[in-house]
């Protein structure tokens, strides 16, 4: 059995990694995707095992009405009920689904408005300060402002961004676009609502000196 699927195998080494850290003084979250399954409330309390403090979750997939599982009002109360429960704050949503959606393609535009916005309001509903927006795979925008593509994302970007601002959420942009570009992307819309998760392992991939 590979070993990303032995969940016993997967908490032993997650709860390793979590008491080293925890041993230094700091305050640790973990993906909910690192337990196997996304949008399930019972991470939470897997999370709790694994001696994490916090967690971020997915928001999902829109199902045939249209919704994220997030735009529920009774999932989003489980997941309350549960964070209380276990003592593990939801510090941030993962619009993932994202990475599926390029806002440039006439037939994925829609969803991609639709998941980005039904994300910021789950994340107004949850109190979570926090939305990861990635543009990774498909979303992949580049590096060169003058590219469709690169206009389309910051486009979707100025839309979010204005939504955020109105529900007091900050977005985080992940993606492998490198800093020159991301840069250009944050003076265009300019707005303390977007920011970056600057993740120096995909910034290694496309060779950026993140030192």
């Amino acid at each position: 059995m590979p070993l990303f699927q032995n969940k016993a195998v997967c908490l032993t080494i997650l709860a390793i990694l979590a008491s080293s850290l925890s041993y230094a003084g700091a305050k640790l979250a973990v993906m909910e995707s690192a337990f196997g399954k996304r949008v399930e409330v019972e991470n939470i309390g897997l999370a709790k095992k694994a001696g994490y403090d916090g967690i971020q979750i997915l928001t999902g997939v829109l199902d045939e009405r249209g919704l994220l599982p997030l735009s529920y009002p009774s999932l989003i109360r489980s997941f309350k009920e549960a964070s209380v429960k276990h003592g593990v704050e939801i510090v941030a949503l993962c619009a993932g689904e994202m990475n599926k959606l390029p806002c440039w393609n006439p037939e994925m535009k829609e969803k991609a408005y639709s998941t980005g916005i039904q994300s910021i309001q789950a994340c107004k509903a949850l109190d979570v300060p926090i939305l990861l927006v990635p543009f990774f795979n498909a979303a992949g925008f580049g590096d060169d402002p003058e590219d469709p593509k690169f206009k389309a994302a910051t486009r979707l970007l100025r839309v979010l961004t204005s939504e955020a601002e109105a529900y007091g959420v900050t977005l985080g942009i992940e993606s492998r676009t490198k800093q020159p570009a991301i840069d250009h992307i944050l003076a265009e819309i300019d707005s303390p609502y977007l920011k970056v998760y600057y993740d120096t392992g995909n910034m290694l991939v496309v060779g950026e000196n993140v030192y």
